[in-house]
């Protein structure tokens, strides 16, 4: 017999003692890996929003000998405000949609996303506990990195299109594939994990997708349009707007250089963006990968971030694409 969505989400829900510092759970019975006992939070990592915040916490264990350090056990929390901010978007039901999609990307053992280990609430918050990736995310391996060249990209690519190949199988549109949210697993050999379902939607019989979510500098030109009051586009789009953000992210590895900026700089620019929008002959310009890139990942690139969806790849035909083919190891 398969569970509901909402039991599928109560999984992972675990009874806590939140305070400022400090979360204790307190159910001894409880069987979730990593939500028991006590947990200590130690650090803070970079949010790019406003309403949530990201914490290191480590678990207190007993010191039977004060001479030997116990190895550090480690999660990353994810703090989401609960209460509405802004009146056309609800929190709650946004909150709940991504705990499903976190809870239905757990089932696979083998899709490379950061594992939810549990969620729980206070009055004000909901806050989500997941694996620790310690090497950081691809925006800031980016820019503290040199240029890792063609080879290293693909391997990114490769794995970063095996999880939206597997998110696409279990209808699931992740929505908000940027940098930031792909977290480094392992530096050697590179290994990559897809982080933040909070955009996620999963597209059961009858629903489609069509509100506009996102970071902008990511976000697929069909989900640009015309918007009306609820944040919804008037037309619908689909889980290839995982694959333009693809393209822009790399891009973005392969020249460390936004497609849409000013001239002379790196960073997105929304007017270039709007400029490109406005003109419907127009198409990326690639200039910057002139040189760097093999002809096969100029072509794949311009497949990625083709104006029109329908001449973008799906996951799975990309992972057949000429630029994969024939491709032993990356270094």
């Amino acid at each position: 017999m398969s569970l509901s969505p909402e039991e599928q989400v109560n999984m992972y829900r675990v009874d806590s003692e939140v305070s400022d510092d400090m979360v204790r759970h307190p159910n001894p019975g409880i069987t979730v890996p990593g939500c028991q006992g006590i947990w200590r939070t130690t650090g803070r990592l970079d949010s790019e929003h406003g309403d949530s915040e990201v914490v290191v916490q480590c678990l207190e264990l007993p010191q039977e000998n004060p001479r030997l350090q116990p190895p550090r056990i480690l999660r990353a929390v994810k703090r989401l405000r609960t209460q509405k901010i802004y009146p056309a978007v609800d929190n709650k039901v946004t909150i709940a949609r991504g705990l499903l999609c976190l809870a239905k990307a757990n089932v696979s053992e083998t899709i490379a996303v950061v594992r939810m280990l549990c969620w729980y609430e206070d009055a004000t918050f909901t806050y989500i506990a997941m694996e620790y990736c310690a090497y950081g995310n691809l925006r800031d391996w980016i820019a503290a990195s040199p240029l890792q060249g063609e080879a290293w990209a693909r391997e990114v690519a490769r794995q970063i299109l095996s999880v939206l190949a597997e998110l696409a199988t279990a209808q699931l549109a992740h929505r908000n594939i940027k940098p930031s949210n792909i977290l480094i697993a392992s530096a050697m050999p590179i290994r990559i994990k897809v982080a933040d379902f909070h955009n996620a939607k999963w597209m059961t019989e009858g629903t489609g997708l069509g509100t506009q979510v996102g970071t902008l500098a990511y976000v697929a030109p069909e989900m640009r349009g015309n918007l009306d009051q609820d944040h919804k586009v008037f037309k619908r789009y689909d889980t290839k707007v995982d694959m333009w953000s693809l393209g822009v992210v790399l891009h973005e590895i392969l020249t460390k250089k936004h497609p849409f900026r000013e001239p002379g700089r790196s960073r997105f620019s929304e007017l270039r963006y709007q400029m490109f929008l406005q003109n419907n002959g127009c198409s990326v310009s690639l200039d910057a990968l002139d040189g760097m890139v093999s002809p096969y990942g100029m072509s794949f690139v311009a497949c990625m971030l083709a104006r029109n969806a329908a001449f973008r790849l799906t996951p799975a035909e990309a992972l057949n694409d000429q630029w994969f083919r024939n491709v032993i190891g990356y270094m």
